[in-house]
């Protein structure tokens, strides 16, 4: 992931015949933010239908993997939202603490609040539910044991268990109820 300027694009080939494979992205490089880039980086989107085309000389919040460019339709390829972006990861190095939040469903507006407990071996916290369903808490980063007393996750999020949580992240959760 890095924030950098684009000097070029050209159709290359893909190694397997095809003159038209990839499009290669030319990126003057002004910071990275994850990874590894050097002052000039060279990305390459696939031959889809969905492939990415910037605006030569234009500022763009860059994400890849493996030197190819993860295809986008957002703010991220507005440039005027760039320098906001910018700035809104540059907190992400300075964080201290994790966090968890989420909603739940299928609580009742009688139904006892229950707890969401993320213990871990520097102790446990207990997060509230509000009388909205919804609950947020931060926490030091560390592996954590999640369980709630008459919740389970839904079908829209990730289990609950064990989950590793680094600083300036967010676990994300929707939980419902099991009565």
């Amino acid at each position: 992931m890095l924030v950098g300027t684009l000097v070029g694009q050209e159709l290359v080939d893909d190694g397997a015949g095809d003159p038209e494979g990839r499009l290669a992205h030319r990126i003057r490089v002004e910071r990275v933010l994850k990874g590894d880039a050097g002052r000039a980086w060279t990305a390459y989107s696939p031959n889809t239908s969905a492939r990415w085309t910037g605006d030569i000389g234009k500022r763009y919040v860059f994400f890849a993997a493996s030197g190819e460019l993860e295809s986008s339709c957002s703010g991220l390829d507005t440039p005027a939202y760039v320098a906001r972006v910018d700035a809104e990861l540059r907190q992400f190095r300075r964080a201290k603490t994790a966090s968890i939040e989420g909603t739940t469903v299928g609580l009742g507006p009688r139904s006892p609040r229950p707890l969401l407990i993320a213990e871990s071996r520097a102790g446990t916290h207990a997060i509230r539910i509000d009388a909205d369903g919804r609950f947020s808490g931060e926490l030091p980063p560390g592996r954590y044991r999640l369980h709630a007393d008459n919740l389970r996750p839904s079908v829209y999020s990730a289990p609950l268990g064990h989950v590793t949580l680094q600083a300036g992240q967010c676990a994300l959760l929707e939980l419902e109820s099991v009565r």
